[in-house]
């Protein structure tokens, strides 16, 4: 598929959690751009940041700043935005 930046094993491989786990990163971010209703761009929002901090947590990323240089080199473009959304949305819920 054209214009696919993820890398995929060979057939019989298993994917890393990782690889797995950036893979999710980029639905999210498509999901969250191509859904027009809020209620499930906010539920999308929180997929993301729980998937975030599971992956920082088993040391597979030591900081977001990383997740985001990470998506980038996987062609996604403004990673930082959707961490962006996902402070305002847990900010707004504090409130």
């Amino acid at each position: 598929m054209e214009g696919n930046n993820i890398n995929t094993p060979p057939t019989g491989e298993k994917k890393s959690e990782v690889d797995a786990g950036i893979e999710r990163f980029q639905r999210l971010i498509r999901y969250i751009g191509d859904d027009e209703h809020t209620c499930n761009k906010i539920a999308y929002l929180e997929e993301f940041e729980k998937l975030e901090k599971d992956l920082i947590s088993k040391g597979y990323f030591e900081s977001e700043d990383e997740i985001v240089k990470t998506l980038e080199g996987r062609g996604v473009e403004n990673p930082e935005m959707i961490l962006k959304l996902i402070r305002a949305v847990a900010s707004s819920e504090k409130k």
